[in-house]
Parts: C-alpha cells; sequence; structure tokens
C-alpha cells in the first residue's frame, strides 16, 4: 500500500460514508422536521432537554477506548497484524458494554435529581427509565460503529448509519401519532440507536473478528493499551463536552422551552455541515493512522487534508448563510420564524473549518498525538465556559450569546491546534489557497444576498439560491487561487476508484480546469 493508494481509499471511504451520512440525514431531517412539527416549539424544546442529562453522562463512557479502537484497528492492519485488529476490537466491545451498563444504572439514581435541581423541570423526571437505555444504547453504537471505521468497513458503516434514521423515524413518528407525545419521540429515538448497535455489534463478530476467534483474547492487556492512547482524548473531550453541556444549562436557566426549540431547530438545518465533518473525519482518522504506519509524510498530508476539507465545507456555510431565511421558512414553516438569526449564527460558528477545525483531531488522534488533541480540547472549553457566561449572563443575549460563545470556543481550539502542529510536528500550511475558498464562499454569499427573490416561495427561493451560488463558487475558487493545476491533479488521482461518481467530479474537475486557463490567461495580458 502506498501514500496514493490510502488516499484514493480516503476518497472513496469519504464518498461512501458521505452518502450514507447525507441518506441517513436525509431520513433524520425528515423525522426531526415531523418531530418538531407534531410536537411544537414547546414540547419540542423539552425533548431536547430530556437528553440533556444522558448527554452529559454519555461523556464518560469508554476512557477514549472508542476512539483508541479506530486507530489501533487500523495501525494493526497497515501493519499486518490481523489477529491483534481483532482482539482490540472485541475487548473494546467488551468493555463499552459494561461501561455503558453501569452508567445507565447511575442515571437512574440522578436523572430526577438533577432536573428537580438544575432544570426546575418536573415533568422531565417521568423519561429517567428511557434516558437510561439510551445511554446502553448509545455505548453500543458508538463502539461498534468506530470498531467497524478501524476495519475500513465503510459500507457498513453507511448501511447501519441509515438503519438507525429509519428506525427513529418510524418509531418516533409512530409512538407520536399514537398519542404518546414527548414520550414517543424520546423512545423512538432511543430504541432506534439500540437496535442499530446490537446489529452493528453482531456483524462485527460475524464478519470481521469471527476468523480470528482461536485467538486469545487479551482483554486486560488490550484496554491498558487503548486507556493509555485514548485517556487524553477521553480526558478533553468529557471537558469540552461538559463546557457545551454548561452553556446550554445557562441558556436553559434564562429562555424558555420555546426558544430552546427555535436553537436546537437553527442546530439541525446546519447536518449538511457536520454530515461532511463526521464522514472526512472518520476516514481522515483511519489514513493519518495508515500513513503513520507506512512510514509517509504525515505533514503533507495534513497541508492537503486541511484544503480540500476547506474547499467542501467553507462554501456550505456561507450557503447557509445565504439562504437561511428560505431554509428555515421550508423545514419548519412559520412557527419557527425567530430563529432564522440562530441559524445564521450557527452557520458562523462552523468558519473555522476553513483552516482546519475538522482535520485537526483525525490527524492529531491518527498519529498518536492525543495529548496535543487533549489540549486543545481544554483550550475550546474553557473559551466556550468563560464567553459563554459573559455572552449570556452579562450581556443578556440568550440563545444567539451561546452561538457566539460557540464561534470564540472554535477558534480557540483550532488556532492553539495549528500553532503545536507547526512547532512539534513540522506541519507547514499553504494559507494562500485556504483564503482563496474562503473569499470565493464570501463573494458566492454576496451574490446570493443580491438576488431579487422577495415574494418567491421558500422552495422557489432555495431553487433559484442553490445553483447561482454553486456556479459562483466553482467560478471564483480558481480565479482567487484556491485551487490550482497540481491541486486538479491529486483530486483526479484520488477520485480515480470512484466508479460512476468519477464521471461527476471529473465535470467538477474541467470545469475549474477551465477556470484555471482563463485566469491565466487573463494574467498573461
Amino acid at each position: 500500500m502506498s501514500s496514493v493508494s490510502v488516499a484514493q481509499a480516503s476518497a472513496r471511504g469519504s464518498v461512501i460514508l458521505f452518502l450514507g451520512n447525507l441518506l441517513s440525514t436525509v431520513v433524520a431531517t425528515i423525522a426531526i422536521i415531523v418531530f418538531a412539527r407534531l410536537l411544537g416549539p414547546e414540547d419540542y424544546g423539552a425533548y431536547t432537554l430530556a437528553f440533556l442529562v444522558p448527554s452529559i453522562l454519555q461523556l464518560f463512557v469508554g476512557l477514549g477506548v472508542g476512539t483508541a479502537v479506530t486507530r489501533f484497528v487500523a495501525y494493526s492492519l497497515s501493519t499486518g497484524e490481523t489477529a491483534r485488529a481483532a482482539s482490540m476490537t472485541r475487548s473494546a466491545v467488551i468493555f463499552y458494554l459494561l461501561f455503558g451498563l453501569a452508567l445507565a444504572a447511575f442515571n437512574l439514581v440522578v436523572y430526577p435529581y438533577f432536573v428537580m435541581a438544575f432544570l426546575h423541570r418536573p415533568e422531565l423526571v417521568q423519561y429517567s427509565q428511557v434516558a437510561s437505555l439510551y445511554i446502553l444504547a448509545v455505548a453500543i453504537s458508538q463502539c461498534s460503529i468506530s470498531a467497524l471505521i478501524g476495519w475500513g468497513s465503510f459500507l457498513q458503516v453507511g448501511a447501519f448509519t441509515v438503519l438507525q434514521s429509519v428506525l427513529k423515524l418510524a418509531l418516533g413518528v409512530g409512538l407520536i401519532v399514537a398519542g404518546f407525545g414527548v414520550l414517543g419521540a424520546i423512545v423512538g429515538h432511543m430504541a432506534s440507536y439500540l437496535i442499530q448497535g446490537c446489529v452493528a455489534t453482531v456483524a462485527i463478530y460475524l464478519v470481521r473478528t469471527g476468523s480470528s476467534s482461536q485467538e486469545s483474547n487479551h482483554f486486560v492487556e488490550d484496554i491498558r493499551t487503548m486507556v493509555h492512547y485514548g485517556l487524553p482524548l477521553f480526558t478533553g473531550g468529557v471537558i469540552l463536552g461538559l463546557s457545551a453541556q454548561y452553556a446550554t444549562l445557562i441558556l436553559a436557566g434564562v429562555v424558555t422551552n420555546t426558544v430552546i426549540g427555535y436553537y436546537q431547530a437553527a442546530v439541525n438545518v446546519t447536518v449538511p455541515i457536520t454530515v461532511i465533518s463526521g464522514a472526512v473525519a472518520n476516514v481522515l482518522f483511519r489514513s493519518f493512522a495508515e500513513l503513520q504506519g507506512l512510514k509517509e509524510d504525515i505533514s503533507l498530508a495534513f497541508a492537503y487534508a486541511v484544503r480540500y476539507v476547506s474547499l467542501i465545507l467553507t462554501p456550505i456555510v456561507f450557503l447557509i448563510l445565504a439562504a437561511a431565511g428560505p431554509l428555515f421558512d421550508f423545514f419548519y414553516g412559520p412557527a419557527y420564524s425567530q430563529g432564522v438569526l440562530l441559524l445564521k449564527l450557527v452557520a458562523i460558528s462552523y468558519l473555522p473549518v476553513a483552516v482546519g477545525l475538522t482535520v485537526l483531531p483525525s490527524f492529531l488522534n491518527g498519529i498518536g498525538k492525543s495529548r496535543f488533541t487533549m489540549l486543545i480540547s481544554i483550550a475550546g472549553a474553557v473559551a466556550l465556559v468563560l464567553a459563554s457566561l459573559v455572552l449570556i449572563l452579562s450581556l443578556d443575549l440568550g440563545a444567539e450569546g451561546i452561538l457566539l460563545a460557540l464561534l470564540v470556543s472554535n477558534l480557540s481550539t483550532v488556532v492553539p491546534g495549528l500553532l503545536l502542529s507547526k512547532r512539534y510536528l513540522g506541519v507547514r500550511i499553504a494559507f494562500k489557497p485556504l483564503f482563496g475558498i474562503f473569499l470565493a464562499g464570501l463573494v458566492s454569499w454576496l451574490v446570493v444576498a443580491l438576488l431579487p427573490i422577495g415574494g418567491l416561495l421558500s422552495i422557489e427561493a432555495l431553487l433559484v439560491d442553490i445553483p447561482v451560488y454553486a456556479l459562483a463558487y466553482t467560478a471564483l475558487v480558481p480565479m482567487f487561487f484556491g485551487l490550482d493545476d497540481d491541486d486538479i491533479i491529486r483530486l483526479a488521482i484520488a477520485v480515480d476508484t470512484l466508479g460512476p461518481l468519477k464521471s461527476l467530479f471529473g465535470v467538477f474537475l474541467r470545469f475549474e480546469k477551465r477556470m484555471l486557463g482563463l485566469r491565466g490567461a487573463g494574467l498573461r495580458k
């Protein structure tokens, strides 16, 4: 295996995960929209808050073993140690199951006290048992998906992701319509993860670890190795996660359930960013681990990854900004119209993806620098807590304040991460193309913002906004030096194994090459 084959595998894996996540997101978005419309803003806010305690406890599951199993399985496979990869997988699954059970039992005890003392919402206590099962369900799901990514089973990961969304839609909507209201939505959400996790776990044992079952399972040794690697990630993740939940707690203390509903609805609309980010991050994590095992130039790989991920995600951020009004009206209707500003602020909080916010954790984790990930996570957490206190409590900005605090947190994560990578890992990033990508997205946003679409229905406005934006962005990226001829060659090699999708990407690359030719002709005049 060479760096070229890893790049091609990364492109193929990213596309598979993206398509799986995209289909899953379409189904999940339908579920979210139906949930929100059937429950209304107030009950939808209660549904959101019902998962606050389990989400906090979920942070403590696994001690970082879930991330570690992806890294060690990928690394072991790249060095030919298949039996070790199988042993690590079995140990991780057993460990997560035990940990999930323990935290589920703990949740049964603390949930009622928490919602009474901190949220002051006694009506949420009735959901404690379902919320406890949710912790176990997500633990099983997370570990199985992490293990499958380590094995490079991207098709299975995509399939199981879609399965979870379909189950959520079918079970959740069915229970709401049957008259169970908020409880029905919660049960449907929990059950979807439980069923998916169990099916995925069975698939791992039958397809991946079954052939190595004759090998002894070194449970204690495996867990010790994975915890040693994963504990810094766990520590940083817990601190960052707690800071996010703390900010939500502050918000819940000063606004109504209805505002919480607007806030969550705005976050939901940005799922294209999280879908692509999640797919790319998971694949890059595995790829960086492989490249390290193959002794390839990981610093150069990081620089290219930042550029090409920015090429994809930055325009999506600006498109959401440009079409925020029609998007919100299309998904939620007039009842949620007050959440449009929140959607714009959510999109703005994602702008640091332009300089590596998505790539940094995958890079550092993939090459074994988990302590660096812990440090930048702590930096982001501290920034989030301090900014939330100032913006929500001192300046009384409410939901707008928490979203601005998220922007501050993301910047406080990516900037130290880039500085650490440059100083200790020799990473060098070409900021000129990143600035060109950012500028192309910004100008395309202005083009769409100036379109005379007043009076159009939301769907009609979107049918105008999206094509105009896409054409403007793809034309401007080469003009602003966001791409060059070498990038076209690298991207063409990376997508060479994508089968039918190769032709689609080929159209894009040929268009960009044409624009590069026009740029060159203009510069020569």
